[in-house]
């Protein structure tokens, strides 16, 4: 790797969807700070959703606008040692070639991008300096030769060589001793160095280099002299290269859910009522994940050791765009809470006709006893306490599961009700949030709340519109769980300050389903069974009066197998918005044991275990490794995407489904008006991807019916 400086702390080390990279090189100014970094991934790196890519690739970061993007205008590799270094200077084709000659002792740069990169990169440090040009010997390095001939041509080096093929021949021959040796396709510096060639080699093979003569363009006018100090179009540079794909989805792709994690018949209804609604099982696994949690509410916690114990509750974002089958996935699970709910109802309405009864003699009760102070005020005796038959009865309260709009207040005196805790089930999370502090002055209390919820601790709410009555919810818990897009996700839940909201969430971003005709129907009686053990779950009553939720211990070997993930998970922390959701996972890691043990035991033995086996704790910490932490980085990823890749995106799939032969940026924000394409700088940005992936390359204003701002389309897309 290029040379690593204290400023380089500023820098990312990984890319959202790539990871980390083979190779990172760090492109300064000619006074040490950084510019540009460019992060490599040989063909073949795993990226963290576990695809491999097929090529090698490079992304740019642009460290002055902070952004993954490769700036207008480069600079030229190690720009601070041709700053303070004079003599001639070694034009190679990569940084890891530059960076192996100037270990040697030998003053080496380069462009970034290859022949591609040649004409956006500033030459103008080379001016009045004697250069050799030592390309790749292949067809690319060839390219590479000439865009970079003309171009410093003319920028008006003092003198301009290179190394042709025949030389490197020779010079591979004098290494090996081998005279039938052949030149092998792509030989480069960097290979001559692993040869076995010292300065003294690398010295007399750029002796060797012969001056260089320009390859006119095509398209020059015969018998016209060309001015090779007139600055050269982009496209007379370099010819077109096969189109990069990839920037039809920049997405990467989602983990596959590990089902078997939820046990045999778990995993089989799962998978059945989701070809039942044609949606994905990831939709439906999370909605299981989410209502057992609310089942088990707060009866009991997990506590992997003294000092430390997790709630049930879980809340999972269900993210996709419209008609990806998010609500059809929920309504299985969601009609079996609402069976259980209306069970629970008509026991209620039952004790309905005895509450009116109890009201009727409380108020006879009441009346004698007022009659009994009067008299005793009147008679001058103490007045007689109110016997416990005279207060009125508390209204029996409909039990609830779920909720779907409420506010902080409301859900308080549900809670206070219902002590195990509500599951909040929205079709849309969007609207949920985008109702907060609507009915309280947007002071902000409303995300606090929620964050409060979250850890199922004790809450208060002091609140004038609850009749000047404090409302104490000894356990306030809640879990959710809703759908939103794409786009939403960052606008409402990624963007701002990081207050800790989006860190609670468990994000499930599979890739939508094909309509399919489901080949068989999966029954509820048994789920539903199992759901009405978990709902029968209850705290337990303390000795000093009130309730307390249960414990289930770790076992030895399962804390011990806990702890050590804890370290290795600590030590894998990434960098920027995705570190704070990092750190809530070891106690969503307990959280998930807790709830896949109870799913197990709702549906076998029907017995709540003391302790936490290892086998369940190891299956947990996979369904985290595994399946939420790729598709959390998917998540931020992927939602928080620079808008010119997302614009890219969208301008790439309207080329191929139109296939013009030219993109004028004025057309497309003014006429055909793509969305988030609505304003030429964004046009402009999305296009300046797409030349990085050889989708299109600007024209210049000419003849020939060219207007301002043409860009013309690779003729591989047409």
């Amino acid at each position: 790797m290029g040379s690593v400086k204290a400023l380089d702390v500023v820098l990312p080390i990984s890319h959202p969807q790539l990871g980390c990279p083979d190779a990172r090189y760090v492109y300064r100014d000619s006074y040490g700070k950084p510019l540009v970094a460019v992060f490599r991934y040989e063909a073949g790196a795993k990226a963290p959703n576990g695809a491999k890519s097929q090529k090698k690739e490079f992304r740019p970061y642009d460290v002055v606008r902070g952004e993954w993007k490769a700036p207008e205008v480069r600079p030229l590799y190690r720009l601070d040692a041709l700053a303070c270094t004079p003599g001639p200077v070694v034009l190679v084709e990569g940084e890891k070639c530059s960076d192996v000659l100037n270990d040697l002792g030998v003053l080496a740069t380069t462009a970034f991008g290859g022949c591609n990169g040649v004409a956006k990169t500033d030459l103008s440090p080379l001016k009045g300096r004697d250069v050799v040009i030592w390309p790749d010997a292949d067809e690319a390095g060839e390219k590479y030769l000439h865009a970079l001939g003309v171009n410093l041509q003319a920028v008006g080096v003092s003198s301009l060589l290179h190394i042709p093929h025949e030389a490197m021949h020779d010079a591979l021959i004098g290494m090996t001793g081998d005279p039938f040796t052949e030149l092998p396709k792509g030989w480069d510096a960097a290979d001559a160095v692993q040869a076995g060639a010292n300065k003294t080699d690398i010295t007399t093979l750029l002796k060797e280099a012969v001056p260089y003569v320009s390859k006119p363009p095509q398209n020059m006018t015969p018998g016209k002299p060309l001015d090779l100090f007139a600055a050269p179009p982009p496209y007379i540079a370099h010819e077109w290269q096969k189109p990069d794909l990839s920037v039809l989805n920049p997405r990467t792709k989602p983990p596959e859910l590990p089902l078997c994690l939820f046990g045999p018949f778990w995993s089989k209804w799962i998978a059945g009522k989701a070809e039942g609604c044609g949606a994905p099982v990831d939709y439906v696994a999370a909605s299981v994940l989410a209502a057992s949690s609310v089942l088990i509410g707060n009866s009991y916690r997990i506590m992997p050791w003294q000092g430390w114990s997790e709630p049930a509750f879980l809340w999972l974002a269900l993210v996709g765009n419209p008609s990806s089958g998010k609500s059809p996935a929920m309504d299985p699970v969601v009609s079996l809470l609402r069976k259980i709910e209306s069970e629970k109802r008509a026991e209620t309405d039952e004790q309905a006709g005895q509450y009116e009864s109890d009201v009727l003699a409380a108020n006879h009760v009441r009346r004698q006893w007022e009659k009994d102070v009067e008299n005793a005020v009147k008679e001058g005796y103490p007045a007689p306490k109110m016997p416990d038959g005279a207060r009125e009865p508390d209204k029996p309260q409909a039990p609830r599961l779920m909720v779907a709009d409420t506010t902080p207040e409301a859900l308080a005196r549900l809670l206070v009700n219902q002590p195990k805790g509500l599951l909040v089930q929205r079709d849309e999370l969007a609207a949920w949030i985008g109702n907060f502090n609507r009915y309280a002055g947007g002071q902000g209390g409303d995300r606090a709340f929620w964050l409060e919820a979250f850890g199922a601790r004790s809450f208060t709410i002091d609140r004038a519109r609850n009749g000047g009555e404090s409302v104490t919810i000894p356990y306030m818990g809640a879990s959710i769980i809703g759908g939103i897009q794409p786009d939403r996700l960052c606008s409402l839940l990624m963007s701002g300050d990081d207050d800790g909201l989006t860190a609670r969430f468990l994000y499930v971003w599979p890739v939508a389903l094909p309509p399919m005709r489901p080949k068989a129907v999966m029954g509820d009686a048994e789920a539903y069974e199992a759901f009405k053990w978990l709902d029968g779950l209850s705290l337990q009553q303390q000795v000093e009066g009130g309730l307390k939720p249960g414990v289930v211990m770790l076992s030895n070997a399962a804390a011990d197998v806990f702890q050590d993930w804890r370290v290795q998970h600590v030590k894998d922390e990434p960098e920027g918005a995705l570190s704070s959701w990092w750190g809530k996972m070891p106690g969503m890691v307990l959280r998930l044991a807790l709830v896949l043990e109870m799913l197990h035991a709702a549906r076998f033995s029907r017995v709540i275990p003391h302790e936490m086996s290892k086998v369940i704790v190891e299956g947990a910490i996979e369904l985290v490794d595994a399946y939420f932490k790729p598709m959390a980085r998917r998540c931020y990823g992927d939602a928080s995407l620079p808008q010119a890749e997302k614009g890219a995106a969208t301008l790439a799939k309207w080329i191929k489904a139109n296939r013009p032969g030219r993109v004028n940026v004025r057309e497309m924000y003014r006429t055909v008006k793509l969305a988030g394409l609505d304003r030429p700088e964004k046009v402009r940005d999305a296009l300046y991807v797409l030349e990085e992936a050889d989708w299109v390359r600007p024209l210049n204003q000419a003849t020939g019916g060219r207007k301002k701002g043409d860009w013309e389309v690779n003729p591989a897309l047409l």
